[in-house]
């Protein structure tokens, strides 16, 4: 089984706002400044939704559905390399919460409104993004 790379970026609607569910990261050799990513996992192509689903409860402690995550298509890694990125989008506005104290640490993850995500310097996730936008809103 080929190993792959998914991005996902969960999202909700609240109090009539789309908001998106980012962490913060500090990337090696890059700046001493924590960017704001999406969640990013690896695994087989046959799995990978049900590995989403397990990285949202145990790390975010929000439990989703299947039926609320969206396939995005692929996006190229960077234009010197042939990685690439499975792009999905998960919808967690009735999500059930897990853990609470989870779902409250700001420190690693935080929801963020259109302005925030779009100031970010991942390309990927700008895909990402423009593709929640263009096919699910």
């Amino acid at each position: 089984m080929d190993e792959i790379t998914a991005l996902v970026v969960p999202y909700r609607k609240k109090l009539g706002q789309t908001q998106y569910l980012l962490h913060k990261e500090l990337i090696d050799k890059w700046d001493q400044r924590m960017d704001r990513c999406g969640i990013c996992i690896s695994g087989d192509l046959e799995s990978i939704e049900k590995e989403i689903l397990g990285v949202l409860e145990k790390e975010h402690g929000y439990i989703g559905d299947l039926n609320e995550m969206n396939s995005l298509g692929v996006c190229a890694g960077d234009r010197s390399t042939s990685n690439t990125y499975y792009l999905y989008a998960i919808d967690l506005s009735k999500a059930k919460i897990s853990d609470p104290k989870l779902q409250e640490n700001a420190e690693k993850h935080f929801w963020a409104s259109d302005q925030v995500l779009l100031e970010s310097i991942d390309a990927q996730m700008i895909t990402c993004y423009a593709k929640i936008q263009y096919l699910l809103m």
